[in-house]
């Protein structure tokens, strides 16, 4: 629809040049984290209406594309792999993370373990 939402997202746009590579796509998910860490949509929403980017969080699952190259076709592991070397050394706590850096069985026997 046309609409440029970069400084309802000042926090994540920051972080975003941080990484230090201008041609990159992610694939990923904002949230506002409660106290134990589980997303709360409701306060995102709170957030967004209140022009609030302070405790969004962006957590990155995937990279579609970098350096003018298309990852799309590559397989899911291999691109973990560019995500982890993209945001390796990244200071904790910090409004860009990554999520599931393992194997799918891995990762969805953590969501198991933990909860949604």
């Amino acid at each position: 629809r046309g609409h440029d939402w970069t400084r309802r997202f000042d926090s994540l746009v920051s972080a975003l040049w941080r990484l230090q590579v201008l041609d990159v796509v992610l694939d990923g998910e904002v949230i506002v984290p409660t106290k134990t860490g589980h997303s709360d949509f409701g306060a995102l929403v709170r957030d967004l209406g209140l022009g609030r980017s302070d405790r969004f969080i962006y957590y990155a699952f995937d990279v579609l594309h970098i350096h003018g190259h298309d990852l799309r076709r590559c397989a899911l592991t291999d691109r973990k792999c560019v995500l982890e070397e993209l945001l390796r050394g990244r200071e904790r706590p910090d409004p860009v993370q990554r999520t599931f850096a393992g194997r799918r069985r891995e990762a969805l026997s953590a969501r198991l373990r933990d909860g949604p």
